[in-house]
């Protein structure tokens, strides 16, 4: 994935990746060591990243599935996604059809 930081221009690994968070107009590219604010809707990160290794799991979250830990269920069919970090993210019932495969 292009990204750039102040001039300078280049790539990050989709596999380096292990959440995508929305911060207003912008996407906050997560990997083990670094953060990188792109400007891209989530909804366009989402079409492009493959789904057989990205899952939105909330309307702000976007995560690698290899670097989830575990999911526990929530109040009203929500969620939480513990990745194996230890960073906890909100899943909500809007996406939980897709993540588990019941679309």
């Amino acid at each position: 994935m292009l990204v750039n930081l102040g001039a300078r221009f280049f790539f990050v690994k989709t596999s380096a990746i292990v959440f995508i968070e929305a911060e207003e107009k912008y996407a906050n590219l997560h990997t083990a060591n670094e953060n990188y604010l792109i400007r891209e809707t989530m909804s366009n990160l989402e079409q492009r990243l493959d789904p057989e290794k990205f899952a939105r799991v909330h309307r702000s979250y976007i995560v690698n599935l290899d670097f989830v830990k575990e999911i526990h269920p929530w109040a009203h069919g929500d969620f939480q996604v513990v990745l194996k970090n230890g960073v906890q993210l909100a899943g909500s019932r809007r996406f939980r059809e897709k993540l588990f495969g019941l679309e």
